[in-house]
């Protein structure tokens, strides 16, 4: 939330990434909206991140930082982390790929390949176009065995 934006070009020359985790906090963000801090330093300090983090975000991904999608290992938030990312003005195609696939070739892992395992997620309408479709998947395929 505080890093210093004239680090993102650099950053972007280094192949680092940024990895925002944008709404694992959300409670701590609407908690500040409702009660600023006044003397704490401390709320001062995540209210002034988070008032900046989604510029923040924007820009780094202007600067040609790789944006991936985290979620800080709360289950089932991804699609709620895309929006955030996309409301930040990360195109919706990019903050689906920082989700999935970008973000699996980053970790090391190879994409779709024959006889690889694989565990995919299927959607009636594309994703990179309509991010909402990914609260709403069709298909579900864990360890090769259909599950939705």
């Amino acid at each position: 939330m505080h890093l210093r934006l004239d680090l993102l070009d650099r950053m972007a020359d280094q192949g680092t990434v940024l990895v925002p985790t944008m709404c694992a906090s959300s409670g701590t963000k609407a908690s500040l909206r409702k009660q600023p801090p006044a003397s704490d330093a401390w709320g001062r300090w995540k209210s002034t991140g988070w008032e900046r983090h989604p510029n923040l975000v924007r820009c780094a991904f202007e600067a040609g930082v790789t944006v991936l999608a985290g979620t800080d290992g709360a289950a089932g938030i991804i699609a709620d982390e895309v929006d955030c990312l996309v409301a930040a003005g990360v195109p919706a195609d990019v903050a689906v790929g920082g989700a999935s696939w970008v973000a699996r070739s980053w970790l090391g892992f190879g994409g779709l390949e024959h006889g690889a395992l694989a565990d995919i997620v299927g959607y009636d309408e594309d994703p990179r176009v309509h991010p909402d479709v990914l609260r709403r998947p069709s298909r579900i395929v864990l360890r090769g065995r259909v599950v939705r």
